[in-house]
């Protein structure tokens, strides 16, 4: 688990490149926990680095074939390794938002549909934040932090 001690000493040294690995290290320690501490530290990170005029999040590069969330099921029983690392790699060469959403998506469908390496540990407090509670916390957190649309 990476902490924000981490990513600010990160920022403060302008790594974007360990910025990055971080947040995949983060997500991918998250997949058997709770998702939502993964949402709030990025989005504290992006803020932190916008600060000094730097981007967490590249365009999208559409140079990786997604596969429709709702067609990942065939996936589930042979190959959902293979399409999670393939994101995970595919992130690291463009760093871009939707990516890095279609992971939150991808680990929300497989802890969903049960598959052993999403399932959460067992804790009362390791539950997905539904996306509508996500969408609440960033409005607040955009009109706390007078973001605007820059998270979009």
């Amino acid at each position: 688990m990476v902490d924000l001690e981490y990513f600010k000493k990160a920022i403060e040294e302008s790594d974007i490149d360990l910025i990055r690995s971080g947040v995949i290290t983060e997500i991918n320690y998250r997949r058997h926990h709770n998702f939502d501490e993964t949402l709030k530290l990025v989005l504290k990170v992006e803020v932190l680095l916008e600060k000094k005029g730097l981007k967490l999040f590249e365009e999208e590069d559409n140079n990786f074939q997604f596969v429709d969330i709702k067609e990942v099921e065939k996936y589930i029983s042979e190959n959902v390794e293979d399409l999670w690392t393939s994101v995970k790699v595919e992130i690291m060469y463009n760093f871009s938002k939707k990516k890095y959403k279609y992971l939150f998506s991808l680990m929300r469908m497989l802890r969903g549909k049960g598959h052993p390496d999403f399932i959460p540990e067992k804790n009362e407090n390791n539950k997905f934040i539904e996306k509508s509670l996500f969408e609440k916390i960033i409005e607040y957190l955009k009109k706390l932090l007078k973001l605007g649309d820059k998270y979009d």
